[in-house]
């Protein structure tokens, strides 16, 4: 009993050394997927205020394309290109330099990039598809956001499609994934399918090696991070472990010291007693170790999934704010266009302002600090 014992003690040192390591890859693996959700999120931001600003005036002109355009690739070298594709034929590129190639293209006649089309269109979302080859030659990811023009009659009409095509490589070195030498890294998911998806970066192997896996959300859909450690999982035999030497040296002593009890007393089974009590309060430590570990992963799941929600809801008005700013900053709007702006830019501060005071109320809720006021509610108003 106490040599079996002694292989558990020294099966579940090798297990914990697994679990401290697994937990430095998730903490390592989340930091890299949080940073590669920011990066998708900022590369991509501009299509919604194009959006915006197409559904407002119906069309853009090639200067206000032009003026957003410069702005964004100013700020961000991941973006290659932003096109324009009134019924899905592109009309605009900026910068059109290497990219005259896209200009023309039919998205419903290009047999690869249709099918990311057509499912943006049927969600009436953005939708992140790639990586791509691209018609102007290399690979690329394109976020692509369908446009509907919202009639007298309150019914919608599909005007076309805005499109921003990023540097794949590029974006994958700013989030770490490139340049990372701990870990072995694959990405799966490729159109934001998912675990449905194909593992478009690294080794499909690893899918196969126990490995850590965190989700990264993009638009219309995530992709999966799948990591182990460059070294490898321990694998060692459970008779390296130190505590299973320890504990057989402990068992011999034990076995010596009741062979000599034997013939000095009957208390044996005490002794024994004794001993059950302390492996059971050993096996009662390693369930609290295994709750705590689960309790640590659910909560940093957590912690990603509302700073995702929370980056999403922060640069929507955002980008309203930001882009119909830049249109009135560069003139030549009537006083009524001017005007609506400046109303587009007021309520998406307001919905702004509103985010950040809910994550306030959030903020005094875990403080205690929030004050209930007992009152009468009308509660069809509300």
């Amino acid at each position: 009993m106490l040599l079996s014992v002694s292989y558990l003690i020294g099966r579940l040192d090798i297990e914990k050394q697994n679990g401290v390591k697994r937990l430095a890859v998730l903490k390592e693996l989340t930091t890299i997927g949080n940073k590669l959700e920011g990066v998708v999120r900022s590369t991509f931001n501009l299509t919604q205020g194009i959006v915006h600003l197409i559904r407002y005036q119906g069309s853009i002109s090639k200067e206000q394309f032009e003026a957003l355009c410069t702005l964004a690739l100013s700020e961000n070298p991941n973006i290659r290109n932003v096109a324009i594709a009134p019924n899905n034929v592109v009309q605009m590129v900026y910068p059109l330099k290497g990219n005259e190639r896209a200009v023309g293209l039919d998205y419903m006649k290009n047999e690869q990039q249709r099918e990311s089309v057509l499912r943006s269109m049927k969600q009436k979302k953005p939708l992140l598809a790639g990586p791509v080859n691209l018609v102007q030659g290399g690979v690329g990811l394109i976020n692509r956001s369908p446009i509907y023009l919202i009639s007298k009659d309150s019914s919608e009409r599909y005007w076309g499609m805005t499109s921003i095509v990023a540097y794949y490589d590029k974006i994958l070195n700013e989030a770490g994934i490139s340049l990372n030498d701990e870990l072995k890294i694959a990405i799966q998911g490729d159109d934001g399918k998912g675990e449905l998806g194909k593992v478009f970066y690294g080794d499909t192997a690893l899918l196969n090696q126990n490995p850590v896996i965190v989700d990264v959300i993009i638009p219309s859909g995530k992709w999966r991070l799948i990591a182990t450690p460059n070294s490898g999982w321990i694998r060692e035999s459970v008779f390296h472990s130190q505590y299973f030497i320890i504990s057989l040296i402990i068992t011999v002593l034990i076995v010596l010291f009741l062979l000599t009890l034997i013939y000095k007393n009957h208390n044996i089974r005490q002794n024994n007693s004794l001993l059950a009590l302390e492996i059971q309060e050993r096996r009662k430590v390693e369930i609290e170790l295994k709750k705590s570990k689960e309790a640590a992963e659910e909560a940093n799941r957590v912690k990603t999934a509302f700073l995702a929600n929370m980056s999403h809801e922060i640069r929507t008005p955002m980008n309203a704010i930001q882009g119909f700013s830049e249109v009135i900053l560069k003139g030549n709007l009537s006083e009524k266009s001017t005007f609506d702006f400046i109303e587009i830019i007021n309520n998406s501060s307001k919905q702004l302002l509103n985010v950040i005071n809910d994550i306030i109320d959030i903020s005094m809720i875990e403080a205690g600090q929030l004050k209930i006021i007992y009152d009468t509610v009308k509660l069809n108003r509300l």
